[in-house]
């Protein structure tokens, strides 16, 4: 569960990444209200923990990707089902 005092980030894209004393700094930006970059934060993470956090981010990716094509799938067979429910209502003739 997260912490409520944790600030959430809105984040567009990472700009830099250093290795500097065993901390991997990660500098992390948006596209402002101008289209302009905007830093947002850096993320300070230990080296010793660089695997685990990339394979976590990427099961959460997965697990993600999955839901979504679930999701899509059973849109996809609805839609036949809508439209057959439809109505014909009569053409106007010109």
């Amino acid at each position: 569960m997260p912490d409520a005092s944790a600030p959430d980030l809105v984040v567009d894209r990472i700009t830099n990444v250093t290795l500097i004393n065993g901390v991997m700094r990660i500098a992390l930006e948006r596209t402002g209200a101008d289209n302009q970059g905007e830093a947002v934060a850096t993320l300070f993470l230990p080296a010793s923990q660089v695997n685990s956090f990339l394979n976590g981010l990427n099961n959460a990716a997965k697990d993600i990707v999955g839901q979504m094509q679930e999701r899509n799938a059973e849109a996809a067979e609805e839609k036949p089902e809508a439209a057959e429910e439809k109505p014909k209502g009569n053409k106007k003739k010109k």
